[in-house]
């Protein structure tokens, strides 16, 4: 796949693709959200708050889903896109058939915009061949975010083509992820007269082989909370799997650290194997580990340019003085000195797992024609 990534940096892709995204979201935020004060003042009012406490607030106060967009799913569109490519080149992430792609705290899903432009631009890179699909689910707990992402896509497809963009248009499958199931069981019930029966229908089975935690464990205590369900993760992901957990680096974070030695613990040589398979996660040991997003390149001096844009469309609506905090931080940034870097880190675990020894008929794994698709454990 280096190949592949070094087509897209020198077809500069990955800057064609960031910025039709970025222009769209302009143009959706000028002309369908922002369209008076009252709006405005939601933004604004909210804009310190999620700057300083993006993970520990719910977003379902008014405006608060629209200044996250603003500040930060540009930005971490531009990290996804670099984080995906890396894992290509490297051969962390491998070429699949077909991606089933799970992301824990999607938020406005810049992990899932990302992957799926990277796709889309491998199925133009290798148009001679059968594509590669890419099927995107999420967990999200803030209905704003949901309702957000579904009409942002629905714009997205009626200016761009609903071939644009790979993004889930409905809802996605799970909502809170500590009551998340990967073997989801339903009934059905039949009435007849004054007496119903009621039949259990098989599981509808979850499974997925590149799993993001979308910056979604951001302490040593989200991690114990969700300890059982991280391991549930893994154990149902599929066979030769990927589980990504990014946040801000734990070489300058202690918060960070301690979710990264927690995860350590959690999946790091962890046997995942049941009656039927054996398998197990491990710590992929990679050459880079942190990366940056730089305010002085093409893609930050783009992304100042958003920011001037909106914020010259508030200031038609109301005076922004009123609100000096908000105002001055967009123009420090806005500024052509401002050269900030801003710096994340990338922990993968892989997972592999093979039948035993005598279940069916003595196959073992590599009698399965599809193993990236078998439902591994």
């Amino acid at each position: 796949m280096k190949e592949f990534v070094k087509w897209i940096e020198d077809n500069n892709k990955d800057y064609e693709k960031y910025m039709q995204l970025t222009d769209s979201l302009d143009d959706f935020l000028r002309n369908y959200v922002i369209i008076d004060e009252d709006v405005v003042h939601g933004i604004f009012s909210n804009l310190i708050n999620v700057l300083a406490n993006c993970d520990e607030i719910s977003y379902e106060e008014q405006g608060m889903e629209y200044a996250y967009v603003i500040l930060h799913f540009i930005e971490r569109y531009r990290r996804f896109q670099k984080i995906i490519m890396f894992l290509l080149r490297e051969g962390v992430l491998r070429l699949k058939d077909v991606y089933r792609f799970l992301d824990i705290g999607t938020g406005p899903a810049p992990a899932i915009f990302a992957f799926s432009d990277i796709v889309s631009c491998f199925n133009e890179y290798n148009s001679t061949k059968e594509s590669v699909e890419f099927l995107p689910d999420y967990v999200e707990l803030s209905h704003s975010f949901r309702h957000w992402l579904h009409h942002f896509v629905e714009f997205l497809w009626v200016k761009h083509g609903p071939d644009s963009y790979n993004v889930p248009f409905h809802h996605g499958t799970f909502l809170d992820y500590e009551k998340i199931e990967f073997n989801e069981v339903s009934f059905s019930f039949h009435i007849n007269g004054q007496e119903f029966t009621q039949y259990r229908k098989s599981p509808l089975k979850h499974r997925y082989n590149t799993i993001f935690f979308s910056n979604f464990l951001t302490t040593g205590d989200t991690v114990d909370r969700f300890e059982s369900q991280i391991i549930e993760t893994a154990k149902w992901a599929l066979n030769d799997s990927i589980i990504a957990v990014i946040g801000a680096p734990g070489s300058k974070s202690n918060k960070y650290k301690e979710v990264y030695d927690r995860v350590d613990e959690l999946l790091n040589n962890r046997r995942l194997g049941n009656y039927k398979f054996i398998a197990h996660s491990y710590k992929v040991t990679m050459p880079q580990e942190e990366f940056y997003f730089d305010y002085s390149d093409k893609f930050g001096v783009r992304l100042k340019e958003f920011y001037k844009s909106i914020l010259i469309h508030c200031g038609t609506f109301t005076d922004l003085d009123k609100y000096p905090k908000e105002k001055n931080l967009f123009n420090s940034v806005i500024d052509e000195s401002y050269a900030k870097v801003n710096t994340w880190q990338v922990n993968v675990y892989k997972k592999h797992s093979r039948l035993r020894r005598g279940i069916h008929g003595g196959r073992t794994q590599r009698h399965i024609t599809d193993s990236s698709q078998h439902q591994s454990t």
